[in-house]
């Protein structure tokens, strides 16, 4: 994938999870809040990059993570009774955390493009 396809990823992953950007700069517009009760913001948002930032978008947008028998990492979110399904596949066999961010960031960027 290109750099224009990352940052394209990225925009609709922003867009799922409600998180606002600028110009060339993702910033978290999301809600943290630590489990001693802080808040806190992160000044540059990247979970193309950042293990915390796509455990934080899997977790605000309810996506799954299934390391399955096939050398595949599945990162999916059922969305309705319908059975309707956002699933984003990548392989798990080199570079694992990296092709597991960028299953998430994948399965998020389908939820913001289904989006209204």
């Amino acid at each position: 994938m290109t750099e224009e396809d990352d940052k394209r990823l990225l925009e609709m992953a922003a867009q799922a999870a409600g998180i606002e950007h600028g110009s060339d700069r993702l910033e978290c517009g999301l809600s943290l809040t630590d489990p001693d009760g802080r808040h806190r913001s992160l000044p540059r948002w990247n979970p193309l990059d950042d293990d915390g930032d796509a455990l934080r978008l899997a977790m605000k947008l309810g996506i799954d993570l299934e390391w399955r028998s096939d050398a595949r990492v599945a990162a999916y979110r059922h969305t309705n009774a319908d059975g309707y399904c956002f699933t984003a596949f990548e392989s798990s066999r080199e570079n694992r955390a990296k092709n597991t961010r960028r299953a998430i960031v994948r399965a998020a960027a389908a939820i913001g493009e289904a989006m209204p």
